[in-house]
């Protein structure tokens, strides 16, 4: 018997709750069409805005070794590569910046990588979970942001989605993604930055989808082109798009992953069904006592039969064997009747009865069938037999007392041939003196 289900125990919990059956599809395109439809390449372009809607004109990038560039915050290209594989997805992503006319690296572009990796839950509720991004800046630096957590995309309708990440200095980036038509072939998409609780900035991006690989990859060296993208920084971004899916190590897919994880929801253990439990103990119990009942019915019924046998063949020691008990008259019953009764006061008491069934030559007969005698004569259970309850005794007798009727004839016939040879010796045996 299992732990939960089958007839003596109430339903498992997966047979109501997919999360708790271990041959549930946990992959990330079974949980909600969406994401099926949010795979594949696209380009999008973007504006980036204070919080109070204002413009944000520049932006200054700075990284270790290289020299600080001011790039254009308005229309620059993001291009993604969203992939879904069973229960985990893969997004890379590069963006590129077109330089400001000023400063000291004037007129040139930026372009910066990175990768984040995604699983799908237990909960079966159509999230996925990001993990800490790796970016790929110049100079060939490629490190994971483990600072960040793993961060949860929820799935709002069939075209939208939304995330939120929380960084290590307390800044949360939110994702609201929404599909424009029915095949997601178009997109927006509206990246929120809070500081402390407070917002920042926001970008605003509008997608649309890129058919092949081949063009994919033309349309992020043109923009590299025609941004001026020093060639350095070129060679550090574009690897991440021809090989996007270098994933993390396998511990950090297994934090999350239904695939090499734990499922935290076990069918429990649950309560026995009181029903079928108590009919099948019910039906063990009378199948036992109507057992118990048919032998003690068996057995008092043979015990019955050896005391009225006793009683019949010592009636019949002392009542002429001339009739059938049915002939039997009623003065015949009474002078039976008076010979057990010993004190003449009108009643059988128990002992004259074991006094007279003790006497005589009828066989033995034990105390508990004494007691099946007595009981079956006392029918009042007053505690003696009158004249009534006796003749009424006698009268489910026949058989028995038949019985020890035709014996005591037999009995009789062998005596009188026993006397009638013996006499017959004698006189020989005189003749033969004489």
């Amino acid at each position: 018997m299992g732990n939960c289900g089958g007839s003596f125990r109430y339903p498992c919990l997966s047979e109501s709750d997919a999360r708790y059956n271990s041959d549930t599809d946990f992959s990330i395109k079974s949980q909600n069409g969406h994401w099926k439809k949010a795979t594949g390449l696209s380009e999008s372009e973007g504006s980036s805005y204070f919080a109070d809607g204002t413009l944000m004109e520049e932006l200054l990038i700075s990284a270790t070794g290289l020299p600080a560039f001011n790039v254009s915050y308005q229309n620059y290209k993001i291009f993604t590569n969203f992939t879904v594989d069973g229960t985990r997805a893969y997004r890379s992503v590069i963006v590129v910046y077109k330089g400001v006319d000023y400063g000291p690296t004037a007129g040139q572009g930026w372009a910066w990588a990175f990768s984040s990796y995604s699983t799908s839950t237990f909960e079966l509720d159509g999230r996925i979970l990001t993990s800490p991004s790796k970016f790929a800046l110049a100079g060939n630096r490629s490190v994971w942001n483990k600072d960040d957590t793993w961060s949860p995309n929820y799935v709002v309708s069939n075209d939208t989605t939304y995330g939120v990440s929380t960084g290590a200095r307390n800044d949360t980036l939110a994702l609201l993604s929404s599909c424009v038509n029915s095949n997601c072939d178009k997109s927006t998409e509206v990246f929120q930055y809070f500081v402390q609780d407070e917002l920042y900035s926001f970008e605003v991006q509008r997608g649309k989808r890129i058919v092949s690989e081949d063009e994919f990859i033309t349309r992020i060296e043109s923009s590299m082109e025609e941004f001026n993208v020093p060639a350095y920084i070129q060679s550090n971004a574009l690897p991440i798009m021809s090989n996007p899916h270098a994933p993390p190590e396998e511990s950090l897919w297994c934090q999350t992953d239904p695939a090499c994880s734990t499922n935290p929801y076990v069918n429990p253990t649950t309560a026995v069904r009181t029903g079928p439990l108590v009919g099948l103990i019910v039906a063990a119990v009378v199948l036992v006592v109507m057992s118990v009942y048919l032998l003690v019915k068996r057995d008092r019924r043979t015990q019955m039969n050896r005391s009225k046998l006793v009683f019949a063949n010592r009636i019949a020691q002392t009542i002429s064997v001339r009739a059938h008990p049915d002939q039997l008259s009623s003065d015949d019953l009474k002078k039976e009747f008076e010979r057990i009764d010993e004190s003449g006061d009108g009643f059988i008491q128990k002992k004259e009865l074991w006094d007279f069934l003790s006497s005589g030559k009828a066989g033995s007969i034990n105390k508990s069938d004494f007691e099946a005698l007595w009981n079956a004569m006392d029918l009042d259970e007053s505690g003696d037999v009158n004249f009534l309850e006796y003749c009424a005794f006698m009268a489910n007798c026949h058989d028995e007392y038949d019985s020890a009727r035709n014996n005591s004839k037999v009995i009789s016939a062998r005596a009188s041939q026993m006397i009638s040879s013996s006499i017959a010796s004698k006189i020989n045996s005189e003749k033969i003196g004489y």
